[in-house]
C-alpha cells in the first residue's frame, strides 16, 4: 500500500519539518562549500558578506529540543533515527536551516531586498518578547543579548521578505476538486478469497467498521486521503464515491480493497490542502532560481566550532520561531 502508515514518531517529525519556515532540503545542492578554521571564536559560517554565529545556533538548538521533547518526551535523545543519534539528526536540521538563511540573506543583498519600517519595528518587538521570556540566568549570557537576538530575527525576516518578493507574482491555480480531502474507511486483503469473504459479510449487512477491523487485523482501516497518496486505482475508486457510498472490490498494487466514503469533502482540510499545494508550487519555483545561486557562492563553515557547541547550551522556555511567526506571517 503506497500510502504511508505514519506512526506517531514519524508524524511528529513531518509536522516539525513542515512547520519550520526555512528548513528545506537537507542536501547542500552542490553549493561551493569547504571547511576552515580561519574564524573568530564565535563565527560559525560565512556566505559572501553574511555571517552566522555559535550563539545563533544555540538559540535554534533550544527551539528544536523543545519541539521534539514536547512530541516524544525527554528521553527522545536516547533514540536513533536513520542510523544516527537523534541529537545528531536534530543538529543537522539546524545546520541546514542556518545555511539556508545565510544564502537567502546574501541573495537578498544582491537583489536589494531590505526590510521596511514596519518589519524593522517588528524585529525589535520580536527580540524584546524573546528576551522577556528568558530567565535572569539566561539573560546574563554575554552573547544572548537584545542586540544579537535582533540580528538573528533580522536575518530570518530578510529571508522571509526575499521569499515573499520572489514568489508573490507566481500564478498558481489549484482546482477545488484536485485539493479535495476525503475521509474513508477501507478493507484491505492480500488475497481474492479474503476480500470476497469480506464483501459477502458487507452484503449481508454487517457494519463496515467491524469488517474492516477484522480483515485488516487491527491495522489501519480509516484515513483522510489526499490525491497522490495512494495508487491510481485506489484513488480513482475513492474519489468517485459520494458520502456514504461503498466501492466494489478494487485491485491496486497486488492488494484488494473495498472502500467506504465517510466524507467526500473535508472542507476545512481541503482549503488547508489547497494552500499547501500552492505553497509547494511556490517553493518549487523559488528553489529553481535559488539553487543556481547557491552553487555560485562559496560557503566557509567552521566545523571545529560546530562540534564544540553544546546542544543543551541554552534551555529557553520561549520559542524563537514561534515569536517570529507571531510578527512575520
Amino acid at each position: 500500500m503506497k500510502r504511508r502508515k505514519r506512526r506517531l514518531f514519524r508524524i511528529g517529525i513531518a509536522l516539525i519539518v513542515m512547520a519550520a519556515i526555512f528548513i528545506f532540503k537537507a542536501a547542500f545542492n552542490g553549493r561551493l562549500m569547504y571547511f576552515t578554521f580561519g574564524f573568530d571564536k564565535h563565527t560559525l559560517l560565512e556566505v559572501g558578506d553574511q555571517s552566522l554565529y555559535d550563539y545563533e545556533a544555540e538559540i535554534m538548538f533550544s527551539d528544536i529540543r523543545s519541539q521534539y521533547e514536547e512530541l516524544f518526551g525527554n528521553d527522545v535523545w536516547s533514540r536513533e533515527i536513520n542510523g544516527q543519534s537523534f541529537e545528531d539528526y536534530a543538529k543537522e536540521q539546524v545546520r541546514t536551516k542556518l545555511i539556508r538563511v545565510a544564502y537567502m540573506n546574501e541573495l537578498a543583498k544582491d537583489r536589494g531586498v531590505v526590510l521596511n519600517r514596519d518589519e524593522t519595528a517588528n524585529v525589535t518587538k520580536a527580540a524584546k518578547e524573546y528576551m522577556d521570556g528568558l530567565s535572569q540566568e539566561q539573560k546574563g549570557s554575554d552573547m544572548i543579548t537584545q542586540e544579537n537576538v535582533e540580528g538573528l530575527y533580522t536575518k530570518f525576516a530578510i529571508a522571509n521578505r526575499l521569499y515573499t518578493d520572489m514568489t508573490g507574482n507566481i500564478k498558481t491555480e489549484v482546482s477545488a476538486d484536485y485539493a479535495r480531502v476525503i475521509r474513508i474507511q477501507y478493507v484491505c486483503a492480500d488475497t481474492q478469497e479474503s476480500i470476497n469473504k469480506a464483501k459477502a459479510r458487507l452484503d449481508s449487512g454487517e457494519n463496515f467498521f467491524y469488517v474492516a477491523r477484522d480483515i485488516n487485523e487491527g491495522g489501519d482501516y480509516e484515513c483522510e486521503l489526499k490525491r497522490g497518496e495512494m495508487e491510481k486505482e485506489f484513488e480513482d475508486a475513492a474519489y468517485n464515491l459520494a458520502t456514504g457510498e461503498t466501492s466494489g472490490i478494487v485491485n491496486a498494487a497486488g492488494k484488494y480493497y473495498i472502500i467506504k466514503c465517510i466524507s467526500d469533502n473535508e472542507k476545512t482540510k481541503t482549503e488547508a490542502n489547497k494552500n499547501a499545494i500552492i505553497e509547494a508550487k511556490k517553493l518549487e519555483e523559488f528553489n529553481s532560481v535559488f539553487e543556481q545561486f547557491e552553487t555560485s557562492v562559496y560557503m566557509h563553515f567552521n566545523d571545529k566550532l560546530w562540534n564544540e557547541i553544546r546542544f543543551d547550551a541554552l534551555k529557553s522556555e520561549v520559542s524563537f520561531e514561534d515569536v517570529f511567526n507571531k510578527y512575520f506571517k
